[in-house]
């Protein structure tokens, strides 16, 4: 609308609609009040134009303009709107800037701002992880662990190498099957130079409760069953190179030392790192991790690994890591073996077998099962198998072929075959037995 007009030609009832909600106004009091901001908008109106500034359209006006028309207009509104306050705009007869006097307002303004940027200021955020790749991640350094301290996975010199041969001198029979030759090979791996050093890069991944031991010879695995002498035997300098290594002696230092030669994968002699190294091609995940539990700061995952005891597995072994946050890093708390699958599935055949007249000639020992089995599928949900077997007799001869359900689960408790078919492959005439057969008959234990 034209300003001018605004003020020009007002009617009773524009003059009514601006007042009507101040009723303690008489008709008199309205005009003049109306009649103080009219003469305030022609007073800034003519002071422009003496000024050089023209107002002719909305468009032309220039910024200081601009701000005065509206200012008029606002104080029009605001003075009669504002009556009930009787001050507001009423400043020493009346010539205050009605912009000065409308800043009046202006804290309760600011408050309000105030508490907006307050209630729109964003929530701090709780870190979030990505549990899975964390979970892989610590599934692969174990495993790069347990190659490495269980199976000697390491560089080594095949050139430098130290023997002993070991015995039992009140053992015969287990100096046979247990005793002989050991033969260790010179660490070349940079990055250890003795049993302690290959502790601590386990330590790096483990948390201070499950490894809270400072030297590995004081330690347990993490699994907390077996100490770590079992793998890193320590010094063995006290024995000759290629002289025999007798268990029994009464010494207990001796002892000791005997033991690491047998039974240790690493060992030191003079003051180097000595590995021997174990076939360990088998040991290797089968799937990704799964995080099963989130808590406060820990989680739960579990992983299937292939082991080397059974090298054709499908699916092997389930790992279970309890993983926790220490000191803003992730670490190892403990470790489970869950489900077995190929190894409860042999264990589940081997019972079903065992008992049954026609099949006394079938080696069922659990290692020459696992050989020739073949899990075709397992429902992990459900815990059972399906599972493929052509299995040999005594004499080695392949002589039945079996595809069995077989239930297992993690406790092994429950493990046993539930539907099976079986193929005969050679003819059995009873006389062919195992030796577990042969001997519980000899026992008058067998059970028809």
């Amino acid at each position: 609308m034209n300003i001018h007009n605004f003020f020009d030609n007002p009617d009773d009832a524009l003059i009514d609609r601006i007042t009507e909600e101040y009723p303690i106004l008489d008709t008199d009091e309205k005009e003049r009040l109306y009649a103080m901001s009219k003469e305030k908008y022609n007073s800034d109106i003519k002071n422009n134009k003496n000024n050089g500034t023209e107002v002719s359209g909305v468009e032309r006006y220039h910024k200081p303009v601009w701000h005065k028309v509206v200012s008029a207009v606002a104080a029009a509104v605001v003075v009669v709107g504002g009556v009930g306050g009787g001050v507001l705009l009423l400043g020493k007869g009346g010539g205050t800037d009605p912009m000065t006097d409308i800043e009046a307002t202006e804290p309760a303004e600011e408050e309000v701002t105030e508490a907006a940027v307050e209630e729109t200021e964003p929530e701090i955020e709780q870190a979030e992880y990505d549990y899975t790749a964390i979970a892989q991640q610590l599934f692969d350094d174990y495993l790069e662990v347990e190659r490495i301290i269980c199976w000697g996975d390491v560089s080594y010199d095949e050139n430098d190498s130290i023997t002993f041969y070991t015995y039992a001198s009140d053992d015969a029979e287990w100096s046979e099957k247990y005793g002989g030759e050991r033969t260790f090979y010179k660490v070349t791996d940079e990055r250890f130079s003795s049993c302690q050093e290959i502790y601590e890069m386990m330590k790096t991944i483990s948390s201070s409760e499950c490894m809270p031991e400072e030297n590995y010879q004081d330690a347990h695995w993490i699994d907390n069953e077996a100490t770590m002498l079992s793998w890193l035997g320590g010094d063995v300098s006290m024995f000759e190179v290629g002289g025999d290594v007798d268990l029994d002696d009464a010494d207990a230092e001796w002892m000791n030392a005997a033991y690491d030669v047998n039974n240790g994968v690493f060992v030191e002699y003079n003051g180097e790192l000595y590995v021997k190294p174990r076939y360990c091609e088998a040991l290797e995940f089968t799937s990704d991790a799964v995080v099963e539990e989130i808590g406060e700061n820990s989680f739960t995952a579990s992983r299937y690994v292939k082991e080397p005891f059974i090298p054709n597995a499908k699916y092997g072994s389930k790992k279970i890591l309890q993983i926790i946050l220490e000191n803003d890093e992730w670490k190892i708390d403990s470790i489970e073996t869950g489900v077995q699958v190929e190894y409860f599935t042999a264990i589940g055949i081997q019972c079903y077998l065992e008992d049954k007249p026609e099949y006394y000639d079938i080696d069922i020992d659990c290692g020459d099962i696992t050989a020739y089995l073949e899990v075709t599928e397992y429902d992990e949900e459900k815990q059972t198998c399906s599972a493929h077997a052509v299995l040999r007799d005594v004499n080695g001869e392949e002589a039945i072929e079996m595809t069995a359900e077989v239930i297992v689960n993690a406790s092994n408790s429950n493990v046993a075959v539930k539907s099976a078919e079986i193929t005969r492959l050679n003819e059995y005439d009873g006389t062919l037995k195992r030796p577990s057969v042969l001997w519980a008959e000899q026992q008058g234990t067998l059970e028809n």
